[in-house]
């Protein structure tokens, strides 16, 4: 899955110096009162590499066997809350096999009726237990167990989850 922002007609993503990119003006429309706390990534998909914008709140998980590592972003403004803003694209390397998910604050953040963190713990027990399955299992298993660990299936906040297999390009 690829995130991106859509740009109004005739306006182009402009790099400023190495790795930095300033995304369309939301600020310009909303004037900092509405933003998105988004995760942006391109693929490319011949080599693997993906770059990335931590934009908000988002967190970015990757499974790689049974291993299961947090990619630790530089946390950056959210889209369209303060004028101007230039964002730092990051890279990583997919390799075939790589599970790739991403959880909102509502789930990495959510708290139970006794005020125990769902966090990283649990999120990663969930993870590792599912990777045998099909993405969309675990991206569910995920969310199952936060409705466990809350109680109930009324939620504090959102909670998203997108689980992404990463394959590779298959040979020519």
């Amino acid at each position: 899955m690829v995130l991106r922002c859509r740009r109004p007609h005739g306006h182009r993503h402009r790099r400023h110096g190495t790795g930095h990119r300033r995304l369309p003006p939301h600020y310009a429309q909303y004037g900092g009162k509405a933003y998105a706390s988004t995760l942006l990534l391109r693929f490319d998909l011949s080599t693997g590499v993906v770059r990335a914008v931590d934009a908000g709140s988002p967190r970015l998980y990757r499974l790689r066997g049974n291993s299961l590592e947090h990619m630790a972003l530089q946390a950056q403004f959210p889209l369209g809350m303060f004028e101007e803003t230039a964002y730092d694209e990051q890279t990583f390397r997919m390799e075939p096999g790589d599970r790739l998910v991403v959880v909102s604050t509502g789930v990495h953040g959510a708290r139970s009726a006794t005020g125990d963190l769902f966090g990283e713990h649990a999120l990663s027990q969930v993870l590792v237990a599912t990777r045998p399955t099909p993405a969309h299992e675990a991206a569910r298993a995920v969310v199952a167990g936060l409705i466990e660990h809350f109680g109930s299936k009324d939620l504090a906040a959102d909670a998203v989850v997108v689980c992404l297999d990463w394959t590779g390009r298959p040979p020519a």
